[in-house]
């Protein structure tokens, strides 16, 4: 890669292997140090802190069977907090809502329902409101925090429910 980089032919290299090399591991090290700042951790300098998923109920809690279309366990949902879905993100796997007060835009709270396993979970974070949110905020954490990836593949809760006794 250097010698591409800087135009320098294979007898120069050759030449020049530990003027490389050094070259080379400088580069390494500077490279792993970058990667090391950039590296996604886990509920590190997010604006709201630490996530966790605290399981609610199942389906089954709220009388629902098993068998019952996404749209129906979705608006029974609803239906027991009284409230509209301000955003609705479907993924095969899971579903993410944006849970509002009709006509108080921010009021909204998000939940994730696990389709396979029938479980709903409120998302909470450590620092900030968590339940007074607005769609805006609600787009902003769903990209913050990889909601979509979470709800795609709700197995990988596990590290992040408060609760897993009750899962």
């Amino acid at each position: 890669m250097l010698c591409a980089a800087s135009r320098i032919d294979a007898t120069s290299c050759v030449q020049n292997v530990r003027t490389v090399h050094v070259a080379f591991s400088v580069d390494l090290r500077a490279l792993s140090c970058e990667f090391r700042k950039n590296r996604k951790e886990p509920n590190m300098f997010q604006s709201r802190g630490a996530i966790r998923f605290e399981p609610l109920f199942t389906t089954a809690d709220i009388g629902l069977r098993p068998e019952a279309s996404v749209e129906h366990v979705v608006k029974a949902f609803l239906n027991v907090g009284e409230a509209l879905a301000a955003r609705w993100i479907e993924m095969p796997r899971g579903i993410l809502l944006l849970q509002s007060v009709p006509d108080q835009p921010a009021s909204g709270a998000i939940y994730l329902y696990d389709r396979e396993r029938h479980i709903f979970y409120f998302v909470s974070f450590l620092d900030g409101s968590d339940d007074a949110l607005t769609p805006a905020e609600f787009d902003q954490l769903v990209g913050e925090y990889d909601l979509v990836s979470r709800a795609a593949n709700p197995t990988l809760l596990s590290p992040y429910v408060s609760n897993p006794g009750l899962a």
